[in-house]
């Protein structure tokens, strides 16, 4: 493993923090990922993630949820850095219905003293008051969530979103023996569950149950490695 390392020094992949993927990475080969995520598994260093993600990030296609992921795994690893970064996140959650993620989200940022003054107020109280309606949200897919396996996903992830694993499993596992639009995404969605109750060895199994060819296995394999 050293070996692979000193072949594969971070120079040659690193890229500046902010810059957009350059055509000459793209296509983004297999080869080059294999090692970036040799890299973030074996050296878990700030800047390998953030090379990592930067070109995950970049790929082309990626829908909503899956752009979230990635952020959301640019927060675990310490790779928001800017203000920007911490709105993108917020937003981000806003945008795909979890106002009370993005004010976990926005609250970190001010803690970390990255968020401050008008925008950063303005951002909080419409993180709040989404959040006011999801009481309503949440009763609205319960009532569906029988039939309709993928509102019972939506309930899990809005469960996930506020701390209720074990609802949240519950909901999730439920939704996997309906018939879903993404049954993929259900398996990342169960990875977020159980890796935030502390099931780290089942959460690292439903990232890596993943299909290989399916969009949502790059980020996957990025979270299997990131749980473990």
């Amino acid at each position: 493993l050293r070996m692979f390392q000193n072949n594969h020094p971070s120079t040659l992949i690193s890229l500046p923090a902010g810059a957009e993927c350059p055509t000459a990475l793209e296509p983004l080969t297999a080869e080059r990922r294999e090692s970036l995520e040799m890299l973030v598994a074996n050296y878990p260093k700030p800047q390998y993630w953030h090379d990592v993600l930067l070109l995950t990030r970049n790929e082309r296609g990626l829908s909503d949820d899956q752009k979230l992921d990635i952020l959301r795994l640019r927060l675990a690893v310490g790779d928001l850095k800017t203000d920007a970064d911490y709105y993108d996140l917020a937003q981000m959650a806003l945008l795909v219905g979890y106002p009370n993620e993005a004010k976990g989200v926005l609250d970190k940022g001010t803690t970390a003293k990255v968020l401050s003054g008008e925008r950063a107020g303005r951002m909080v109280k419409m993180a709040t008051d989404n959040s006011a309606k999801d009481a309503a949200l949440q009763a609205d897919l319960q009532g569906k969530a029988a039939s309709d396996a993928n509102a019972g996903l939506k309930l899990g992830m809005l469960l996930w979103s506020y701390g209720k694993y074990p609802e949240a499993e519950t909901a999730v596992r439920n939704a996997m023996k309906g018939k879903l639009a993404d049954p993929e995404a259900a398996k990342v969605a169960l990875g977020h569950v159980l890796f935030s109750a502390g099931k780290k060895p089942d959460a690292v199994n439903a990232f890596n149950s993943v299909a290989k060819n399916s969009k949502w296995s790059s980020v996957a394999r990025l979270w299997s490695i990131y749980a473990r």
